[in-house]
């Protein structure tokens, strides 16, 4: 009373007002000439949105906000943004993304991800989403699982898995008045890769390829689902972590995280219960599970001398359990969605390039017939033309639209013109989002002329030789590199030799070309079905 005595209560009011608009300036307006100030060229932003307004408008997926970002600085090296209201850079010259995802790695070594474990646990103890010496040791602990020789060891289970593709095929289209069979692909590819992936890393056989509605493709498809309302609430968790905690937006909603939970208990306790062991990714993550290296915040000297926990899985802490089943819905989710992607751009580009196609399915028979008409392991990873073609899918459709890390300790880039030799450059600070836009990078035509043509001689060694190496990032690069890389190529190549070797691929008229971008899905996907025929060769 004494204080509003002196001053009167329009004074107080006016003094409150001025707080707030201060404030409000501070935190919205001001941030929106932080790169003008500092003679960096940059997206112009609007208070809070910042410069990402058309994705958190949902008119376009924030990958190609991050494209188009980088087709209107031509000429530059990086440029400035505003996320929300907090400064971020977008680098386009290949040599400083190969020194951020590389070289320079210390200083950009997490992923601009952040979620609390608290509310989030298995998201956060996603190899994925961990930062720092949570990151560092989780990967050392997961990745044995995925080197070539466990990958190879697993093959005979992506093979029975094509055998029955390859059967379901052949049984719609001989039941076809016409012989020829329209798919959808983006669903029949998640079927496929739902029925590998839980045979190799659960033991179980889903049932997919003849059930769509199963239970783990039901669990797959309300994991990723494009709708307005999901894809709102990720945008707001990768852009805005404090709003997204504030509002108890969660990554992996509480059923399916309830289902991975369940799911690890009942297998793992049948197989402590049986005596059976099965060596797949399962399995290894309970053993490692058991030495704490796969623990949110362990250290090196705690993991080294924890003893292994005896007794059934049932009998874990919350935390054990989930440290386990973090990984694994991050293994279902990661190989399941990427690999179908990819399947199902593949085989849309065969029906619309029936000379690729063609050239594709002699080399299949060729290394077929040196293997005794078999797909082996070493067939599928070794065909050259193969590979071209994967990787051309994977450049015009990457399944990762952009990069992003966070930049750990303050960094200095060179100067942000293309051609100067020096310049003074521009200090990036320590918690400032950068980006590599991916999808620009993948269609620029200085590093692919004519972008839109699907061209598997750019990946002959020719085509490689001539450009860049880090304008080909359709899986990250460096460090943190995607973990699964070799059994997603693998699993995915099977699929089309087994596909090209049996069945034509051809154009349908439902499908809509070109393809347009689903604004609702921060992976890559079509907002419109991906239909194709099939038919048998004879």
């Amino acid at each position: 009373m004494i204080f509003v005595d002196s001053f009167g209560l329009l004074e107080v009011s006016i003094l409150l007002v001025t707080a707030v608009a201060l404030l409000i300036y501070w935190a919205f307006v001001a941030p929106l000439s932080y790169w003008r100030s500092r003679n960096v060229p940059y997206i112009p932003g609007v208070p809070l949105f910042g410069s990402l307004t058309d994705a958190l408008l949902l008119k376009a997926t924030l990958g190609v906000v991050y494209a188009d970002m980088y087709n209107k600085i031509k000429g530059k090296r990086y440029c400035g943004f505003l996320k929300f209201n907090k400064p971020g850079v977008l680098i386009r010259d290949p040599e400083i993304i190969k020194n951020v995802l590389l070289r320079d790695f210390n200083s950009f070594h997490d992923n601009d991800v952040q979620v609390d474990p608290k509310l989030d646990p298995l998201m956060a103890r996603n190899i994925f989403v961990a930062a720092g010496d949570d990151w560092k040791r989780i990967r050392g602990a997961v990745s044995p699982t995925f080197t070539s020789g466990k990958i190879k060891s697993i093959y005979p289970l992506i093979m029975e898995v094509c055998s029955e593709l390859k059967e379901y095929f052949k049984e719609n289209i001989e039941s076809s008045r016409t012989k020829t069979w329209e798919v959808e692909m983006k669903e029949m590819a998640a079927q496929y890769t739902t029925d590998v992936v839980s045979s190799s890393a659960f033991g179980l056989k889903s049932g997919a390829i003849r059930n769509p509605e199963c239970e783990f493709r039901r669990v797959g498809r309300k994991l990723l689902e494009p709708t307005p309302t999901h894809a709102l609430a990720l945008l707001i968790i990768l852009i805005n972590p404090t709003l997204a905690n504030f509002l108890r937006l969660r990554f992996f909603p509480k059923d399916i995280t309830d289902f991975f939970r369940g799911l690890v208990k009942e297998v793992v306790s049948r197989r402590e219960a049986t005596g059976v062991t099965r060596n797949d990714f399962l399995h290894l993550l309970v053993q490692v599970s058991k030495t704490g290296k796969l623990s949110l915040g362990s250290t090196e000297e705690e993991s080294k001398n924890a003893k292994n926990v005896e007794g059934n899985l049932t009998q874990w802490s919350p935390s054990r359990l989930d440290d386990v089943a973090a990984q694994a819905v991050g293994f279902f989710s990661d190989g399941f969605e990427t690999s179908s992607t990819a399947l199902g751009f593949v085989m849309l580009e065969m029906a619309h390039n029936p000379d690729i196609q063609e050239r594709l399915r002699n080399e299949i028979r060729e290394y077929m017939a040196k293997n005794n008409g078999e797909l082996t392991y070493e067939a599928v990873t070794e065909m050259p033309y193969m590979d071209m073609v994967f990787q051309e899918t994977l450049r015009k459709y990457p399944p990762a639209l952009a990069i992003t890390r966070i930049c750990n300790k303050r960094y200095r880039l060179p100067g942000v013109d293309e051609h100067s030799e020096g310049g003074q450059g521009t200090w990036i600070e320590e918690g400032m989002p950068v980006v590599v836009p991916v999808y620009g990078l993948h269609h620029d035509p200085m590093h692919y002329p004519n972008p839109d043509k699907f061209d598997p001689e750019r990946f002959s060694e020719e085509g490689k030789m001539s450009r860049h190496r880090f304008v080909h990032l359709p899986i990250g690069e460096g460090p943190r590199i995607c973990i699964g890389i070799k059994l997603g190529y693998a699993q995915t190549k099977a699929a089309i030799a087994t596909i090209l070797s049996n069945f034509q691929v051809l154009p349908s008229e439902k499908t809509k070309l070109p393809i347009q971008i689903d604004p609702n899905y921060f992976l890559i996907s079509s907002k419109d079905r991906l239909w194709v025929k099939f038919r048998k060769i004879e």
